[in-house]
Order: structure tokens, then C-alpha cells, then sequence
């Protein structure tokens, strides 16, 4: 019996990380997809160019005036705040730079940092939405369930793997020139994505699988530090 207790949590453990390599690999794929596929419909569709465009003016507006009202927060959150404000803000602006009906001065050299730009803010976005309505249908699950998003830390760490990740799609995107490529014919549309689908996909299921495996330590480091945390997850853990 005390050889069955002692494995219980070892098994527990190592659960927790397989689901959280799986939902990784899962989020960073589904991430780099869709960062791909709203660069093409900006760059190709001047009414997608246009609504992501006014989107991000909102948002980076909307992100501003919270983080302006928060005084009683951590200068560090507040300080990203208004960075990923500032971001927003510029990449509703860049959106409307980037639509190829709207860009006849821009080459394809002047374009590639501007993509990288709008990859941070298009993966900062998802990561966060993707994260938000995980923890949103965890909790509608499981009565006992936690935010998957719960420190400070792990936050800054999605935070990190966005810019990182959005970054490197924005700037392969823009280096492939996939703009021109997709309007030459469906063919060379279909030769360009398949090279860039090699390259962007597999970075993005493995930062995906790093940034889960990491953020699952530091919550596993905090639940150590505060024994509230861990009676919730272990009460979580008994009733399944």
C-alpha cells in the first residue's frame, strides 16, 4: 500500500507534463498558423487590412487606459502594459502600410521589420486569447479547477515566448516574400506556403511545448511556496 501512495504522485506528475507538452505543441502550432494566415489576408485584403487594423488601434488604446489606471500595481506589469500599448498601437498603424494595394512605395527589404512588428503583436494576441479561453473551459470542466495562468511569472514568460515566436514568423514571412509569391499563380501560392509551413510550424510547436513545459515548473515552484495553491490542486486531483 505505502508503494501505491509513494507512486500516486509520481504519476500525477508525470500527467502533468504530458498534457502540458501535448496542449503546447497544440497552442504553438495553432499560434503559428494563424499568425500566417492573418499576415496573408493584412497584406492581400484591404477589408481584413482594415478591420485588424482598427483592432489593434482599439486594443492598444483600450491596454493603455488600463494600465494608466493602474497606480497601485507593480511598476513591472505596468511598465509591459503600456509596452504591449505602444505595440498594439503601431501595428494597427503598420497594418494599414502593409495591404498591397496601399504599399506601392514600401520594397520588399522595407517591409520585412514591419512584419516582424505585426508577428509580435498577432502572436501576443493569440497566446494570450488561446490561454484566456483554455482557463476558461478548465474551469467550466472542473469544479476544483485553477487558472492556467496564475503568476506573475508565467505571464511574463507567454509574454516572452510571443515576442520571440511572433518575431521569427513575422520576419520569415517577410524574408520569403510570400506576398508576391501568392499573387504570381495557385501554384507558386501552394510552393511558398509548403516552405514556409516547414519552417514556421515545427518552431512554433516546440516554443509552444518549452513555454508549457516552463510555465508548469513555475507553477509547480509556486504551489511549494504557498500551501493554498497546492490543497487546490490536490483537492482537483482527488475528485477526477
Amino acid at each position: 500500500m505505502p508503494v501505491v501512495m509513494a507512486r500516486k504522485p509520481r504519476f500525477r506528475l508525470w500527467t502533468l507534463v504530458l498534457r502540458s507538452l501535448v496542449l503546447g505543441a497544440f497552442l504553438g502550432t495553432a499560434n503559428a498558423i494563424m499568425v500566417n494566415c492573418a499576415l496573408i489576408e493584412i497584406s492581400l485584403s484591404p477589408f481584413f487590412a482594415l478591420a485588424f487594423g482598427f483592432l489593434f488601434l482599439m486594443s492598444g488604446a483600450a491596454v493603455g487606459w488600463q494600465a494608466t489606471l493602474e497606480q497601485n500595481g507593480e511598476q513591472v506589469n505596468r511598465t509591459l502594459l503600456l509596452c504591449f500599448a505602444v505595440l498594439t498601437t503601431a501595428s494597427g498603424l503598420v497594418t494599414f502600410l502593409l495591404e498591397r494595394d496601399w504599399s506601392h512605395g514600401l520594397t520588399a527589404r522595407h517591409k520585412v521589420p514591419l512584419y516582424g512588428l505585426l508577428g509580435v503583436s498577432l502572436a501576443f494576441s493569440i497566446n494570450f486569447s488561446a490561454y484566456e479561453l483554455v482557463g476558461r473551459v478548465q474551469q467550466c470542466a472542473c469544479e476544483h479547477s485553477t487558472p492556467l495562468v496564475r503568476t506573475e511569472w508565467q505571464v511574463r514568460l507567454i509574454a516572452i515566448s510571443s515576442v520571440i515566436t511572433g518575431l521569427f514568423f513575422g520576419l520569415t514571412f517577410g524574408v520569403m516574400d510570400l506576398e508576391d509569391e501568392i499573387v504570381k499563380s495557385h501554384f507558386h501560392m501552394r510552393l511558398a506556403l509548403q516552405r514556409e509551413s516547414r519552417i514556421c510550424y515545427p518552431v512554433g510547436a516546440c516554443a509552444g511545448t518549452l513555454s508549457t513545459l516552463a510555465g508548469l515548473l513555475l507553477e509547480l515552484q509556486a504551489e511549494a511556496n504557498d500551501a493554498d495553491l497546492a490543497y487546490i490542486r490536490n483537492a482537483r486531483n482527488d475528485s477526477l
